[in-house]
């Protein structure tokens, strides 16, 4: 999937960035970490909004999941999903959405205070994801969806996101320096993301952040180091 989207980006001039276990599987061992079942890339708000209209250009079995094309998907990123391939996310079962494998794709927004800016932005994703149904959920979340919408004044999903939206670009445009995506704990200024760098993972060179090391180091710690057997966990079931 990845090396079809790389392809794809280049054609229309979108810069992307492996983020996340990616960017750590890459530096780590030069591709997937074993363990990991997903590919994490992101990408600058500009051409997040260009990546949204690619649909047309994906191959037939490919297609972008996100809240404005599926009500019931609980997360603002986006992901791509090849319909050719079943897969089960452990984290999204309840919800009654495409169940195939998938890349997440993260906008990453310009950023101050970002520590200040994740706590404003949480407190709307958790709201967000309270009001989209569970529909293969418990007796017991129909229950608690039911409370929510009642004590919110039914507030629409639509309407939570388009907040966590408005909340996430609040800054496009200031010149910040500073860029990522909070809620993730994703942040880096412009000399610790650019240039970017190529490097390995699976067999193709994959663009990371300029200053990889520091943003591994940032996010997991000591980074080099295998967790513990107990931690090595993935996203199906």
């Amino acid at each position: 999937m990845l090396k079809e989207l790389d392809r794809i980006f280049k054609e229309e001039g979108i810069s992307y960035f492996a983020v996340g276990g990616t960017a750590l599987g890459a530096v780590r061992h030069s591709g997937f970490i074993p363990w990991d079942d997903d590919i994490d890339i992101a990408m600058l708000r500009e051409d997040y909004e260009k990546f949204l209209q690619l649909e047309h250009r994906l191959p037939d079995s490919f297609s972008i999941m996100n809240h404005a094309s599926e009500k019931n998907y609980p997360i603002y990123f986006s992901k791509v999903l090849n319909k050719d391939v079943p897969f089960f996310d452990i984290d999204l079962l309840k919800y009654d959405i495409g169940r195939y494998i998938f890349i997440d794709v993260f906008p990453w927004d310009e950023l101050e205070n970002w520590k200040l800016k994740k706590k404003k932005l949480n407190k709307i994703r958790r709201n967000f994801k309270k009001s989209v149904f569970k529909k293969h959920g418990s007796y017991f979340d129909t229950i608690k969806f039911s409370l929510y919408k009642l004590m919110n004044r039914f507030k629409s999903s639509d309407t939570l996101f388009a907040e966590l939206d408005a909340a996430s670009r609040a800054l496009s445009g200031r010149g910040t320096g500073t860029w990522g995506y909070a809620m993730l704990n994703d942040v880096l200024t412009e000399d610790q993301l650019f240039p970017l760098r190529q490097i390995r993972f699976e067999g193709m060179d994959i663009p990371v952040p300029n200053k990889v090391e520091e943003y591994l180091s940032h996010k997991y710690g000591d980074y080099m180091q295998l967790p513990d057997e107990k931690d090595r966990v993935n996203h199906s079931t």
